[in-house]
């Protein structure tokens, strides 16, 4: 005999001003994860083949946890196909035609649960059931270009600053570029600077000479000597 449904603890906080489903049930529940039970059919270690009532292996390490209902995810068929192979029994037993209540958010432990935070997070939710899977993808592609472009500016910025604590002049394009803090110096003729040129006289002949060779500690020296005339 199939042991009844084990009861769910819920948070003490209503929810029926979050909607109702079909069933005048509350569309949304906070409840506490180790509490709620699926059935399972299957020849369990024991060696008995029976339904049992089991917590879902994703809910075994959180506490208080929202869950939204919607109606069930699967078809029937597919839902029967789910066969237990000892026992040939549907896995998780008849179908639930009344739909079923999937995990949404799970709240952080040793933290009050407080009714504004519930309506931003259901806020959010319902915002996600209304947009189209094109939509989301959409979002997606333009919160990557906006990263994107954040990620190149501030790499900017950082090469701006950089350039500017060691002195150097920011980069720019144009022909005013300017490659550094000093120029080279432009040369100037005398004349274009209005100084006074020296006269040069008349051409003086150099007496003749002689070249003469010593040897000095092993070192070839060349002397000239001036012979008159």
């Amino acid at each position: 005999m199939l042991d009844a449904a084990p009861s769910i603890q819920n948070f003490p906080l209503p929810m029926s001003r979050f909607g109702l489903n079909p069933f005048g049930e509350p569309r949304y529940r906070i409840v506490l994860a180790s509490s709620v039970k699926q059935l399972i059919g299957c020849q369990w270690p024991d060696g008995w083949r029976t339904y049992r009532w089991s917590t879902p292996l994703n809910y075994r390490d959180k506490g208080w946890i929202l869950e939204s209902w919607d109606w069930c995810r699967m078809t029937q068929q597919e839902w029967d196909s789910m066969i237990e192979p000892l026992s040939g029994w549907p896995v998780r037993g008849p179908y639930p035609s009344r739909g079923e209540y999937y995990f949404s958010w799970e709240f952080e432990r040793g933290l009050g649960i407080f009714t504004s935070d519930v309506e931003r997070i259901i806020a959010a939710i319902e915002k996600g059931r209304n947009r189209s899977s094109g939509e989301v993808r959409q979002n997606m592609k333009l919160e990557y270009e906006r990263e994107e472009r954040a990620s190149k500016q501030a790499a900017s910025d950082e090469i701006r600053d950089a350039c500017t604590a060691f002195g150097v002049a920011p980069f720019s394009g144009g022909s005013g570029v300017s490659r550094g803090t000093k120029t080279a110096p432009v040369l100037r003729t005398a004349q274009e600077l209005g100084l006074p040129i020296p006269r040069r006289g008349p051409k003086v002949r150099q007496p003749t000479s002689s070249r003469r060779t010593f040897d000095v500690r092993d070192a070839q020296v060349t002397s000239t000597l001036l012979t008159g005339r």
